[in-house]
């Protein structure tokens, strides 16, 4: 959770590297990002509440950088490409569960879209080519996305009167996937604040 700091109380995450946690602030006309989730304190200043706010959930992200317009962002179709931007953000995927994620981004009308450094954003279809709200989406972020759209599912299913048995085993095996996708980021990111 992202909190909303004074400036004293700011200055005091700094000095003193507690407590743990993502905060900012807002002074002098601009926001102040804090990431002191490992106790370093990591400071960096945005024009925008909604840069900053980014920048502290993907802090490996140049926010800046991250506009579509600016920084040639395409669109992801094919697992290896989500493979590739995977990679490029630390994270090991096989190609199944790349092509099921991509099918539970398309089947909810988003996109991923990445560039040449591996950064990615989700694009709302419905948004057609107005790329001015996407935001920076990791695919971290993304696997906890379809995993939260497939318990959804799994809830709506099971609450019908005659559940579609079928489409029910799929969602169980999506589960199991995406569980075990989440368990191996969850790893590699402990393994990477451990080392640092």
């Amino acid at each position: 959770m992202i909190k909303k700091l004074k400036t004293i109380h700011a200055r005091a995450v700094i000095e003193t590297r507690r407590p743990k946690g993502l905060f900012y602030v807002y002074e002098n006309d601009v926001y102040v990002g804090i990431d002191n989730s490992a106790g370093h304190a990591w400071v960096e200043e945005f024009a925008s509440l909604r840069q900053c706010k980014e920048w502290l959930r993907n802090p490996w992200v140049t926010v800046s950088s991250m506009e579509p317009e600016g920084n040639r962002m395409s669109r992801i179709t094919q697992p290896e490409e989500l493979l590739v931007a995977a990679m490029r953000q630390g994270i090991r995927m096989d190609i199944r569960e790349a092509d099921i994620v991509l099918g539970y981004q398309e089947g909810h009308d988003y996109c991923l879209m990445a560039n040449d450094e591996g950064w990615t954003v989700r694009h709302d279809e419905q948004d057609g080519t107005d790329y001015s709200e996407d935001m920076p989406y990791s695919i971290k972020d993304a696997v906890m996305f379809c995993q939260e759209m497939n318990g959804e599912l799994l809830r709506e299913n099971e609450s019908q009167s005659v559940p579609d048995i079928g489409y029910l085993g799929r969602l169980r095996k999506d589960e199991q996937i995406f569980d075990a996708s989440i368990a191996k980021i969850v790893v590699k990111s402990n393994q990477y604040m451990e080392a640092a």
